[in-house]
């Protein structure tokens, strides 16, 4: 049996991680891969002991620099919280929640959940 070359690690790690403003694009691709049975049901999310443990759910200054660096290069730097979360093509905050269909906006943050079930950032950390 063949024992693994140390720099084998190191690429499993680089190829599982995101490359430079690519999240969005990387979640919308694993919840496709992962959940293509609907586009508007989320899986049923993990029970709480087997999440990340919540005081571990925060982000870094570097994370927020990088989703605001891609939320601009994906031109959704005006995008208001009802749209980041239910997509772009929402009208209304007061309804968006009801026009949220992923086939519409794969890139939007519960399209980018689906599969998981859980928080964004628990999906970004999975």
């Amino acid at each position: 049996m063949a024992t693994p070359a140390a720099g084998d690690a190191d690429e499993a790690a680089a190829a599982a991680s995101p490359p430079p403003d690519r999240i969005l694009e990387t979640l919308a691709a694993r919840g496709r891969q992962r959940h293509p049975d609907s586009n508007t049901v989320a899986v049923l999310a993990p029970e709480e002991c087997d999440r990340v443990p919540m005081c571990e759910r925060g982000v870094t200054l570097v994370f927020l620099q990088r989703m605001v660096a891609e939320l601009t290069r994906l031109n959704r730097h005006d995008a208001d919280a009802g749209q980041f979360l239910n997509g772009m093509h929402t009208t209304s905050s007061a309804t968006d929640w009801q026009e949220f269909d992923r086939a519409r906006d794969e890139y939007c943050g519960k399209a980018c959940t689906l599969h998981t079930g859980t928080s964004f950032v628990e999906a970004c950390v999975e």
